[in-house]
């Protein structure tokens, strides 16, 4: 049959059959391919192990990939891209708001953090401020804007959380219990590694009826308040705690024990993490009586002036004492001081142990109130 009268059909057998057509034919196909794969996907922008861009001062420490954002991609192929959801993404970088809000053409975002720490035992101190994630409750109360994650719609009362504060310490101050705190914050978690510095805090919720924690002891002493919770009911003295208080320096400033001072206190703590500045603490109670700092012997000294020293008297009290006073209850240097015309610098130097204060003054003890070759001040003339 001639060729030229042979069908278009009759001939793609013999062409198929043919190795080189068919090579030129799969190249064909192959390349058409290519060219479609490529108009499929519009480029993606360029990520790496650096940010070419600049990046939010609190974009987490950890990142380990970086994209560099010029706007080509929406959001959600951005995290698809990265297999990554949203809360990772604004885990990353804390300038993201929840609905992918922030992204900024020219910035650098991280989209793969490794090694970052997970929550320990103790209760740690804040993270860094988030970004505000405003609520707006029907309940009519102002939210703030920077709030801690996972706060519920019914707060009524807010607290600023600062660096260095703790559930427990929050909610000492604010009179309610750590339960209270971690449900009305769930975020926060059971040993409160979630709080967040710099964001506000519910501490309070519509409806609840503040529980007074100043207790009504029957010694007719008057409570002060504020107080931390837990405080002994006998209490009949407090101290009112600064910023520069510590239960070391109320240890020493009243000679109290610190396992007594943490016994009537527990509020502030086996390690006194929780004493709370603007409070009250006690530092004694009715039936208190400190110990003597190093109380001298029953036995009476016989000091070459010919006075017999009475018993009992406090340590380190002067050789050379010819005059005693004994300590009742209602005795106070300042009545010492008055009644006997004694300068209090020659009483405290007489009874090293009553403290430059007086706060060791000992009901039941003797007191020096004057040594051999002193003679009491003269008092000036008055001018009539």
């Amino acid at each position: 049959m001639p060729l030229e009268e042979v069908s278009s059909f009759h001939l793609l057998p013999w062409l198929l059959s043919n190795m080189f057509v068919q090579s030129i034919i799969i190249f064909l196909l192959g390349s058409s391919q290519l060219a479609l794969g490529a108009t499929s996907h519009k480029p993606h922008e360029r990520r790496g192990a650096t940010p070419s861009y600049p990046r939010d001062d609190n974009t987490t420490e950890y990142c380990t990939w970086w994209h560099d954002y010029d706007d080509k991609i929406p959001c959600d192929e951005l995290l698809s891209d990265n297999m990554i959801d949203i809360d990772q993404f604004r885990r990353f970088n804390p300038s993201i708001k929840a609905n992918c809000e922030g992204l900024t053409v020219g910035r650098s975002y991280c989209v793969e953090a490794a090694f970052e720490p997970t929550p320990g035992d103790p209760e740690p101190e804040p993270t860094e401020k988030p970004e505000p994630s405003p609520i707006v409750p029907s309940n009519g109360i102002e939210t703030p804007d920077s709030i801690q994650p996972g706060m519920v719609n019914n707060c009524d009362k807010f607290y600023l959380v600062q660096k260095g504060d703790g559930c427990a310490a929050i909610a000492s101050k604010h009179g309610i219990t750590v339960a209270e705190f971690t449900k009305w914050n769930s975020d926060t978690g059971a040993n409160c590694a979630g709080l967040w510095a710099d964001a506000y805090a519910c501490v309070s919720v519509i409806g609840r009826e503040p529980t007074p924690i100043k207790p009504t002891p029957t010694n007719g002493i008057e409570t002060p308040s504020p107080i931390q919770d837990g405080v002994v009911k006998n209490c009949n003295k407090f101290h009112l705690v600064s910023k520069t208080t510590t239960c070391t320096s109320i240890e020493n400033y009243y000679k109290l024990p610190l396992a007594t001072f943490k016994k009537w206190n527990p509020a502030v703590g086996s390690d006194c993490r929780t004493l709370l500045a603007g409070y009250h603490v006690c530092i004694s109670t009715v039936d208190y009586k400190p110990e003597p700092v190093a109380t001298a012997k029953p036995s009476p000294t016989t000091p070459s002036n010919g006075i017999t020293t009475p018993s009992p008297i406090q340590g380190g009290m002067h050789k050379s004492c010819n005059k005693f006073h004994l300590v009742s209850k209602t005795t106070t240097c300042a009545s010492i001081r008055d009644y006997y015309k004694l300068p209090l610098s020659d009483f405290y130097s007489w009874n090293p142990s009553v403290g430059t204060n007086c706060q060791a003054l000992l009901e039941g003890y003797h007191v020096c109130i004057s040594v051999v070759g002193w003679k009491p001040p003269t008092p000036s003339p008055t001018t009539p």
